[in-house]
């Protein structure tokens, strides 16, 4: 049987347990700055219900578990914050959890589920990010080594970093993208929603089954002959334009199919906040697709 190490009355807790599954509930603040050869679990406090809080400092290395994929999982209104550290296996939110990460290396991926929120500032993450459940997510900095993925009516918000690989929203969730790096391909799928405004594109846009990519900028062409705002018309093609915040990109591939959309709205760079106006535009193709499904 596996061992449990429990934390329930020091109000800051240093862990230097070895081979030991650490759990953290009894709704106080601790730090961790040494090394746990398995995995950490945070929750609230039973039966009084108050929110854990845990903080990862230099000197941190959470090696995981064989019989687990976790070396992190925050759940309940709990919450953890990671300053430093290397981290083996995935970190998880769950159930309401709030993560902050601002440096480390985290050797899987970083995932939320259930309501909960994770925010990126910075450190390295070796695999995907993906929101589950309602969920969301917001990157400002770092290194992403494959995929940032959105589904299950998540949101996603892109202001930095550079990500490897793709891009992708499904499952009713939305992606805002204001700035930062993406690698490979951009595809929306099965009622998933990109809203790109800054950054550098990657090779391609890719929109798929009944799903919406929009590009907000200016001087739109395809395959070299300039077009207007609204929804392109063909569905192959090569695209160039600059972004509102000013990046330009030239002839990044894209294909739309099965009663997908890529939309071209042209306008000047946004005052009010990003996160607002990609709610917005969310509500209003929403209700305009329930306008049109009624109608058939």
């Amino acid at each position: 049987m596996k061992k449990l190490t429990r934390y329930f009355l020091l109000p800051i807790a240093v862990a230097t347990q070895a081979n030991a599954v650490v759990i953290f509930e009894d709704g106080s603040s601790h730090v961790i700055d040494s090394e746990i050869n398995d995995f950490v679990y945070v929750f609230d406090s039973f039966p009084a219900g108050d929110p854990t809080h845990v903080t990862f400092n230099t000197g941190t290395n959470i090696t995981g578990s064989d019989s687990e994929d976790d070396s992190l999982y925050v759940s309940d209104f709990s919450s953890a914050t990671i300053n430093d550290g290397t981290f083996a296996e995935d970190v998880v939110s769950d159930g309401f959890a709030t993560i902050e990460i601002f440096d480390g290396t985290l050797g899987d991926d970083l995932q939320a589920f259930f309501l909960s929120t994770i925010s990126v500032f910075g450190g390295s993450i070796a695999d995907d990010v993906e929101a589950f459940g309602a969920s969301f997510i917001e990157i400002f900095d770092g290194t992403i080594g494959d995929d940032v993925i959105a589904t299950g009516i998540s949101l996603i918000e892109i202001f930095g970093g550079s990500i490897t690989d793709d891009v992708e929203a499904f499952g009713g969730s939305l992606i805002e993208i204001f700035g930062g790096s993406i690698g490979e391909d951009i595809e929306a799928f099965d009622d998933g929603i990109i809203d790109i405004s800054g950054g550098s594109l990657g090779s391609s846009l890719r929109a798929t089954n009944r799903s919406l990519i929009v590009l907000r900028g200016s001087e739109f062409s395809i395959d070299g002959t300039p077009v207007g705002p609204g929804d392109i018309a063909q569905s192959s093609g090569l695209i160039s334009g600059t972004l509102d915040d000013g990046s330009s990109f030239s002839d990044v591939a894209f294909d739309i199919r099965r009663r997908a959309d890529i939309r071209l709205i042209i306008t000047p760079v946004p005052d009010g906040a990003p996160g607002a106006i990609g709610m917005l535009s969310l509500l209003a193709v929403l209700f305009a697709r329930s306008l049109v499904r009624r109608k058939r």
